[in-house]
């Protein structure tokens, strides 16, 4: 599940990975730095340990049941607690679509 994250990541915009059509936010709780993307319907959030960057976790989220069980999420590793759903991001970044190349 983590194919989509980082195998690092040190909460700053300059390792922001690139990206197109999507939001990304960076969130610190628990000790771990949460690097949200998503699109509004689709969500992926990779989770860093805040001390040595790595990865220890990811959670993702859809709007329709296409996980297994007819569930909306699946998580790997080590996530925080609910309590960090309501901490604010340190960071937005909002990423615009692609051109399409019109001529």
């Amino acid at each position: 599940m983590s194919r989509g994250c980082q195998t690092s990541f040190d909460g700053t915009a300059a390792d922001l990975p690139a990206c197109a059509g999507l939001t990304q936010t960076v969130t610190l709780c628990g000790g771990l730095i949460a690097l949200a993307r998503g699109t509004g319907f689709t969500a992926l959030t990779c989770y860093y340990d805040a001390a040595d960057h790595i990865l220890v976790g990811a959670l993702e989220q859809s709007d329709s049941p296409e996980f297994c069980g007819q569930s909306f999420g699946r998580f790997a590793g080590q996530i925080p607690g609910p309590s960090c759903d309501a901490v604010r991001p340190v960071l937005v970044q909002r990423c615009p679509a692609r051109d399409g190349g019109a001529d």
